[in-house]
């Protein structure tokens, strides 16, 4: 985005700002905060909106300007710095995790979950293009041009196979589920997991993008929701509730209580998954949230997202 809006003006360096731009909102991961779940759920967030990023655009244009090599930098560079913020949080949220790109006016975390978080179709091409539009510069227009054009209609793609799939699985339902989700599997959209939550239970299947959601070949795990009820108001399990959209699984594990985010993971091994509360003399009790490191994840478990449905 960079070397494409200000290539003109700045040539190779343009790809300097672009690079420096499109990184600094992720730097909000080195910022401490109280504890695991809190962490978790302010990534994303305002180093990720719209509205601040757009204030600290004309602040980080003023300081590239002090820097030899970007001083003649203007109107192009300024608006190939707002591209690079802006575009990033448009790009996170088409993953699963959740943004929150419209603070300081909704904190709701936007997850459309179309494309996972680490994609080669969408990458490669941009990389691709970036090399040859700086080896190239007389058709740095026309290249990066294709390849943003591609990677915009990769994600459309991505967004009509989830709906197709989505509503798929709400035909193909188990009795009694109240929601669906479709999401793909690491690196690609081709092979997808699609997911259904009722009040006991939660259940998934694999399928390839040109195929249905099959109502015999749902598996089901036991939820165990009754847990909730020592929870009450607890700061880290509400929070947690609340950024999943409701995807998540309560589970006893020894004498922990242990919430996890169904949205990313497999069964056997979900990536965020933290203790809210402990169990005495069969009573929950709340406690400070830690998270459980993740473990080595189950191959049979990851196998299965690639495996044909049974």
């Amino acid at each position: 985005m960079g070397h494409l809006v200000a290539g003109r003006e700045l040539g190779s360096r343009a790809a300097l700002v672009g690079a420096v731009c499109g990184t600094l909102p992720d730097l909000d991961v080195l910022v401490r905060y109280a504890d695991p779940v809190t962490a978790m759920t302010v990534h994303r967030s305002w180093s990720h909106s719209w509205f601040w990023l757009t204030l600290a655009t004309p602040v980080v244009w003023l300081i590239f300007r002090l820097v030899p090599g970007f001083r003649g930098g203007g109107w192009q560079m300024l608006l190939a710095i707002w591209l690079a913020f802006v575009t990033h949080p448009m790009l996170d949220s088409m993953t699963i995790y959740g943004t929150q790109m419209l603070q300081p006016f909704s904190d709701y975390p936007i997850s459309v979950g179309s494309v996972f978080i680490i994609d080669p179709v969408f990458s490669v091409p941009l990389g691709v293009a970036l090399v040859m539009a700086l080896r190239r510069p007389a058709r740095r227009r026309q290249v990066l041009s294709v390849a943003l054009a591609f990677c915009t209609s990769y994600l459309v793609l991505s967004a009509g196979l989830q709906a197709r799939l989505e509503h798929s699985a709400a035909l193909a339902a188990p009795p009694g589920a109240s929601m669906v989700k479709a999401a793909p599997t690491p690196f690609n959209t081709v092979r997808w997991r699609l997911l259904s939550l009722s009040s006991g239970t939660h259940c998934d299947q694999f399928v390839y993008a040109w195929q249905l959601a099959k109502p015999e070949a749902w598996r089901c795990y036991p939820q165990q929701r009754e847990l909730d009820a020592g929870l009450g108001n607890h700061a880290p399990y509400q929070r947690m509730r609340w950024f999943t959209h409701g995807w998540y699984a309560l589970r006893r594990d020894g004498d922990a209580v242990v919430v996890s985010d169904l949205r990313m993971g497999v069964e056997g091994f979900y990536l965020f998954r933290f203790v809210v509360g402990e169990i005495e003399q069969e009573v929950v009790r709340p406690v400070a949230a830690r998270q459980l490191t993740p473990a080595r994840p189950e191959l049979r478990a990851f196998a299965r997202a690639y495996r044909h449905a049974r």
